[in-house]
């Protein structure tokens, strides 16, 4: 059974900001992942409640989105998890109140509770525990957060109790073995029964978990953590865009709700990959901003996939897939050394979008501000987002003879 912590010490308390997303988070190697990345950069503020620890829940009326991870106790042991039954009350006061709900696992479970329906326990139903990547069946296509997924070829399963629904229970996909995947309450709250933020990466820190691993092993046998990693890694790129597809509608609504805009063409922000580093060459060397005089400056540049994983380097992705722009953040000693959007991209609040990203990625690992060397064209974006000048910088090589205007951009 996975480490977990007793839910017992959560608390109510009067108001956070309207601009908050909490996130109940209740193991701590089941982290919110993907679910995470479409929700950094907009404005919003994220608060993960770890909740092993004492501290208080906020009403639900004042928050802009509410996400409730999964964890390996039963909805129904509030004895045991006294804080589950206020998770239960805090789900269904989000729903009254059209905040917009995503329940993963557990998390779908207590709000499938929230809602007055049943979860049947694993020992109850006689079932194993339904674990491994497998696609989903009988996919809503109308469904904004369920329907992209139609057709990947998995999603990660890992779980015993199972929700059971009503006859009026908006299901919007199912397995083999669980006839209610996912549901819908209302316009704005999801029940997703299986893992849809899980990434290669986040499933490594999970099989690392002695208790995580041995449970895979004995449900599928010699060679499971092996088989789940390359089924991870085979899922990644598929689940990948149509979890953004769908994550961004969620967001969306979030965003809705605190009063900040949508980003243009449902654009969304993911860590870069070595795949992309030929994309992002070629965004630098072709960037109508360097051309001229300027063109010295990159057109033997290169961004090579080592560059992109030895630094925090993020993407900006359009829906059907497109990279329209990225940065690259040095965090020893800070900077911001890269930071490009597409020539036909450009007007889209995609630099705005990035920006705001990397400020939010910048202060998770705790930086305070960024030094920033403009291309001399560019410093009253940089001004925009509230860099101030500090200096200047002598030209770099014989071919730039100007001086470059050396920012600082507090966090």
């Amino acid at each position: 059974m996975p480490p977990t912590h007793p839910v017992n010490d959560v608390k109510r308390e009067e108001h956070v900001p309207a601009r908050t997303v909490l996130i109940l988070q209740h193991v701590e190697v089941e982290k919110p992942g993907l679910i995470l990345e479409a929700l950094t950069g907009h404005g919003l503020d994220v608060d993960i409640r770890h909740l092993g620890a004492p501290g208080a829940l906020p009403a639900a009326a004042g928050l802009a989105g509410l996400v409730v991870m999964g964890g390996p106790m039963n909805a129904d042991e509030t004895d045991v998890h006294p804080g589950l039954k206020l998770e239960r009350d805090l789900l269904a006061e989000a729903v009254r109140h059209g905040v917009p709900v995503l329940g993963i696992c557990l998390g779908a479970q207590l709000l499938a509770r929230a809602l007055g329906l049943e979860v049947a326990d694993r020992a109850r139903t006689g079932r194993d525990t339904e674990l491994g990547w497998a696609p989903l069946l009988d996919t809503d296509p109308a469904d904004p957060v369920v329907g992209p997924l139609a057709g990947v070829p998995g999603v990660l399963h890992w779980h015993g109790d199972r929700i059971v629904p009503a006859a009026d229970t908006a299901v919007l996909a199912r397995t083999e073995t669980t006839p209610c995947q996912a549901f819908r309450a209302g316009p704005a709250a999801w029940g997703l029964q299986f893992h849809l933020e899980v990434t290669p990466e986040l499933l490594d820190e999970w099989l690392a978990e002695p208790s995580f691993a041995a449970e895979a092993e004995e449900a599928l046998g010699a060679g499971a953590l092996d088989r789940l990693r390359a089924d991870a890694r085979a899922a990644a790129p598929a689940l990948r865009n149509a979890a953004a597809r769908g994550l961004g509608h969620f967001r969306d609504l979030v965003l809705d709700r605190a009063g900040l805009p949508r980003p243009a063409g449902g654009a969304w922000v993911r860590p870069a990959t070595g795949a992309d580093a030929t994309r992002l060459t070629e965004l630098v060397r072709t960037s109508a901003a360097y051309a001229g005089a300027y063109a010295p400056m990159v057109e033997r540049y290169e961004v090579t996939p080592g560059y992109v994983a030895q630094h925090e380097v993020h993407v900006a992705v359009a829906e059907d897939g497109r990279v329209l722009g990225f940065y690259g953040l040095v965090t020893d000693p800070p900077e911001l050394d890269l930071m490009f959007v597409a020539d036909d991209a450009q007007g889209l609040g995609i630099g705005r979008l990035l920006a705001g990203h990397m400020k939010e990625r910048a202060r998770a690992v705790g930086l305070t501000e960024v030094r920033v060397v403009s291309h001399p064209p560019s410093e009253g974006f940089y001004r925009s987002m509230g860099a101030r000048r500090v200096g200047t910088v002598p030209p770099p090589s014989p071919e730039i003879t100007w001086e470059r205007p050396e920012l600082v951009i507090p966090l």
